[in-house]
């Protein structure tokens, strides 16, 4: 994610979250879910569709079969999706990286333009729609409390 790696291919950008894919879920999600243990993840499988598939122009099929390879065939059973005005969320997004001064070595990203994360927001919202039953939309422009509590609520009927 380091911003100096500026002549990274979105190709190798790919083979690398897959690489780091696959090591998270052999080190932390089969054992978690051997012990029956609830998990929440930051970004997943949906994320690199979003990403290397619809905002870089990576081939859909391709990232799908990378994605049943390193994951082993698993897939979130609710995922929450955020969504905002993209001006919104890169303002929060760099916030965060610049209070933790992390911008230049985790920016990258947070470093590609408007459109990009329009493409982004757009694929995740068409992720949304395709699997309404696994993906609820949140309204996450709203005050963090009312969001935090629409989450809390969809969680626990969830687990109902």
């Amino acid at each position: 994610m380091d911003t100096n790696n500026e002549n990274l291919t979105p190709l190798s950008e790919l083979y690398l979250i897959m690489a780091n894919r696959a090591q998270h879920v052999m080190e932390i999600i089969e054992p978690a879910l051997n012990n029956q243990i609830i998990l929440i993840c930051d970004r997943f499988r949906d994320a690199t569709m979003a990403y290397q598939g619809f905002a870089r122009g990576m081939a859909l099929d391709l990232i799908e079969r990378l994605n049943q390879t390193a994951t082993k065939g698993l897939k979130p059973d609710l995922t929450i999706l955020l969504d905002c005005p993209v001006e919104v969320g890169l303002e929060r997004a760099r916030g965060r990286m610049e209070a933790g001064d992390l911008l230049e070595k985790e920016g990258r990203f947070e470093g590609e333009r408007g459109d990009f994360h329009q493409r982004v927001r757009d694929a995740y919202l068409t992720i949304a729609k395709a699997e309404p039953h696994r993906i609820k939309i949140v309204d996450g422009s709203r005050d963090e409390n009312i969001v935090e509590r629409e989450i809390r609520q969809l969680v626990s009927s969830f687990l109902k």
